[in-house]
């Protein structure tokens, strides 16, 4: 059984957080629309020899939202450092997925986390092209300023034919399980609206402008069935960055740490051996 989830304060915020394991420090951060449960499997896994930690990013599942709903790129990254700090939670190894790859890169440039190593999975790390650029986090804004739309885009996301087309858009086969879970989460009109709250400030131009600068080695893992974000994004982004590695995901889509725990696990257990001076146990 996963262990329960706490409710801790930092930054202004109430999170929820969950805590599982010895050893060294892991911290795994999900993506947008999604929540630290994403990650369960895979953190049962590893707990044998690691502690993990598995926050839920502010607005999304558990964790409160910003009053004002400016969930920026820095100030995610500034509340998520905040509240590593407040409970004594320095990571020494990080994982993120989607966006939250963003969020772990941006807390390393801001030298409010000093981690050994990093491994983004299927990071959306790409400024949206042309148009959409321009046009959707206005929209995403708008959305989520309403009081009503986030309360009806729950109740369509969460209808099963919605689900199903969403889930099979990013190219991952999920189990009931999970699916069921994305259900949980998607009838809780807070928790869209947090999502809304993320995509509507999302900025990514500063941040890629720093990467040559990474002080630390990072993994590129890419689904090579990616409908979300395709794994040439990533192919594309590891040369630029000096310590950067690209791992393409044969078979796997966007959900690849949910539909391929053990391969996502092992990959984790690879790069702790390679910059953590104790390798972890096989």
């Amino acid at each position: 059984m996963p262990p329960p989830t706490e409710t801790v304060r930092a930054a202004g915020l109430r999170w929820g957080l969950r805590r599982l394991g010895r050893g060294p420090r892991l911290l795994l951060l999900h993506g947008t629309g999604s929540s630290g449960d994403s990650w369960l499997a895979v953190a049962q896994r590893l707990a044998s020899h690691h502690e993990v930690w598995l926050p839920d990013l502010p607005g999304h599942g558990r964790s409160e939202a910003y009053a004002d709903r400016h969930a920026s790129l820095p100030r995610m990254a500034d509340s998520l450092a905040a509240l590593l700090s407040a409970h004594d939670g320095a990571p020494d190894l990080v994982a993120a997925h989607s966006a939250g790859a963003a969020v772990m890169l941006q807390m390393v440039l801001d030298r409010r986390i000093a981690p050994r190593g990093l491994l983004a999975v299927n990071g959306a790390l790409a400024p949206l092209p042309g148009l959409a650029a321009a046009v959707f986090p206005p929209l995403a804004r708008l959305i989520g300023a309403s009081d009503w739309l986030p309360r009806l885009a729950a109740r369509q996301a969460a209808r099963p034919t919605a689900l199903a087309r969403l889930i099979a858009s990013t190219g991952s086969r999920l189990g009931e399980a999970d699916v069921a879970r994305y259900r949980a989460l998607l009838t809780q009109h807070s928790h869209v609206r947090g999502a809304l709250d993320m995509m509507g400030a999302w900025q990514l131009d500063a941040l890629l402008a720093g990467l040559p600068r990474l002080p630390v080695p990072l993994w590129l893992a890419a689904g090579t069935r990616d409908g979300t974000v395709p794994c040439s994004q990533s192919a594309r982004l590891a040369p630029r960055i000096p310590q950067a590695r690209y791992l393409p995901l044969d078979g796997l889509g966007h959900l690849a740490h949910e539909e391929a725990p053990d391969r996502i696990a092992a990959l984790i257990t690879e790069l702790h051996r390679a910059v953590l001076p104790s390798p972890a146990r096989p």
